[in-house]
């Protein structure tokens, strides 16, 4: 039984002019990267790419935020491929720029958006991680998602997260806690998981939730 294949197509170079001459990187192409690798490597190889510096829309974990960022500053203008250089942040966020639809990206999240790749991605990885230019997944932290004490003022409801991510693993459902604030809750799901597996973890959520707002 197979349960799930990944077939990217990795290549090597060995120079930025060999990888720019070979993919022809240029008009109708965006670019996610620093600015830093840009003008050291990219700069004089470039053919009219558009060049995203994704740095200055935020820093560290992705998030929706740097993501609409993005998106809102694209408007107007056309591109068939993607391209990120970088770390897992930028390759998670490239993904989602090969998409059909990509905002609002709560929504997309929350499946009532088609998920349809639309265009060529090309990844390129600067550091040795979890292999994230080889998968279909993108991990972003939803900043409208997190659990807050007030809508108000939005103060981070550290204590009631907590609760709820203990509460889930007394009844078998892996999640951690995320987050600048750490009230942000990270679902840990293979890649094999069955709807039945996935439906039985979001049950059991539902009630961890339910239950520790109640003590609260």
């Amino acid at each position: 039984m197979h349960s799930f294949r990944l077939v990217p197509e990795i290549r090597q170079y060995d120079t930025t002019k060999e990888f720019c001459t070979d993919l022809h990187i240029g008009k109708g192409d965006l670019l996610l990267i620093s600015e830093s690798l840009y003008d050291k490597f990219f700069k004089l190889h470039d053919k009219g790419a558009i060049p995203v510096f994704y740095r200055q829309y935020g820093s560290g974990e992705p998030t929706d935020l740097m993501v609409e960022g993005i998106y809102r500053d694209l408007q107007g203008l056309s591109y068939q491929r993607v391209i990120a250089v970088g770390g897992g942040t930028i390759l998670d966020v490239a993904k989602l720029f090969a998409l059909k639809n990509i905002s609002p990206v709560v929504d997309l999240y929350d499946r009532k958006l088609e998920i349809q790749k639309e265009k060529e991605l090309i990844l390129v990885p600067t550091t040795c991680g979890t292999g994230s230019e080889v998968t279909n997944i993108s991990i972003l932290e939803l900043t409208a998602k997190k659990f807050v004490t007030s809508k108000a003022t939005k103060e981070p409801a550290t204590a009631l997260t907590s609760a709820i991510i203990q509460e889930c693993v007394q009844h078998g459902l892996m999640v951690e806690g995320a987050g600048t604030y750490n009230n942000v809750i990270r679902f840990l799901a293979p890649l094999v998981m069955t709807d039945e597996q996935l439906a039985a973890g979001l049950d059991i959520f539902e009630n961890a939730v339910a239950a520790c707002a109640v003590r609260q």
